[in-house]
């Protein structure tokens, strides 16, 4: 108790760093090129520019982290894309 009140008041929780943060830039710029229509073709797209493997799960919450949502398959052929490519397409066109 060397640091008495105000040491037990000081909270420190440990949070782990992904081994994807330093290929951040790199795989947002490459998935709003290429955007996977699978997670297990994203899964290999990481594995491929990294050389790191991830599970499927891992590979969703990274993809929803950088900002990539699943679409519907009827809505178009690819299956994810990023946020702002969602709101310039609509599944109607106006004539």
């Amino acid at each position: 108790m060397e640091k008495g009140l105000t040491g037990l008041q000081e909270r420190q929780f440990n949070c782990p760093i992904s081994q994807l943060e330093p290929h951040r830039a790199r795989l947002i710029a490459y998935f709003s090129e290429h955007p996977p229509r699978t997670l297990k073709e994203a899964a290999s797209d990481i594995e491929r520019l990294t050389n790191l493997t991830f599970t499927i799960t891992h590979v969703r919450h990274f993809l929803l982290a950088i900002g990539l949502s699943r679409k519907k398959q009827a809505a178009s052929p690819d299956s994810w894309m990023m946020q702002s490519e969602m709101s310039k397409k609509s599944l109607y066109t106006s004539s």
